[in-house]
């Protein structure tokens, strides 16, 4: 690789890097001369701009920046080392999710749905027919919630008698069988949500236990417009973290 090439990264990754700390610092912060970019990245990560896997990257990019500067020195005009390409590359990755974040709904697969009126073995023969462990569906006053396989799990454990025997009318709709062993909420987010806002919606589910608000690892996205409905869960979390640079 000759100097100019080596240069070009270089000049790639300051520039990459610059645009980082714009978008994160405060610019009051930053007028004064007060932008500690370690403190920034902290508080970064804690209002969860960025993941803890970046936080960690970019406190290794601020650490190394200043070898990659240009600088002169000895009859050398230069980086004093040169920055790996795939380390330039994902910090440009991140300046720009952190510039214009992308939309969720890119890594959001369709949601299936059904209905309240959902006979329940219907319901299953879906949830199994397209592997799936939940199906949204919306309640008579217009709220989503969620029919999942642990309903079904509370419900055999509800009608299991002292011998082992469990008696299911199956036929029973959705509703029914949700109203009988308690509702699943579920996190609705507009359609035009960032990746951000959905990471920070599913990360929080995964704290809570399933049967509280936001509780369940799942985030609806709907669209009143056009009606359309759709879903990330956990399975969809690397597809949120790429498109955050992670």
């Amino acid at each position: 690789m000759t100097v100019a090439q080596e240069t070009a990264l270089s000049e790639r990754f300051l520039t990459a890097w610059k645009r980082v700390e714009r978008h994160l610092t405060d610019e009051r912060a930053s007028r004064r001369g007060e932008a500690d970019m370690s403190a920034v990245l902290r508080r970064a990560e804690q209002a969860r701009r960025v993941t803890p896997s970046v936080s960690e990257f970019l406190q290794a990019c601020r650490k190394a920046r200043n070898a990659y500067a240009h600088i002169v020195f000895d009859g050398y005009e230069g980086p004093v080392t040169l920055p790996p390409r795939p380390v330039v590359e994902r910090l440009e990755r991140i300046a720009a999710g952190l510039a214009s974040p992308g939309r969720a709904v890119t890594v959001a697969p369709r949601a299936v749905t059904c209905t309240v009126g959902t006979p329940a073995s219907r319901a299953l023969d879906v949830m199994a027919l397209n592997d799936l462990s939940q199906l949204p569906f919306r309640d008579p006053d217009g709220t989503w919630a969620l029919f999942t396989r642990a309903h079904v799990s509370r419900l055999v454990h509800g009608r299991c008698t002292e011998g082992g025997l469990v008696l299911l009318d199956l036929s029973a709709t959705v509703g029914d069988v949700v109203a009988s062993v308690g509702s699943t909420p579920v996190t609705v987010l507009p359609w035009s949500s960032t990746a951000p806002e959905a990471l920070e919606a599913l990360e929080a589910a995964l704290l809570l236990p399933d049967d509280e608000p936001g509780g369940y690892p799942a985030v609806l996205f709907h669209d009143e417009a056009s009606d359309r409905t759709a879903i990330v869960t956990a399975d969809d979390l690397p597809g949120l973290y790429d498109l955050l640079g992670r």
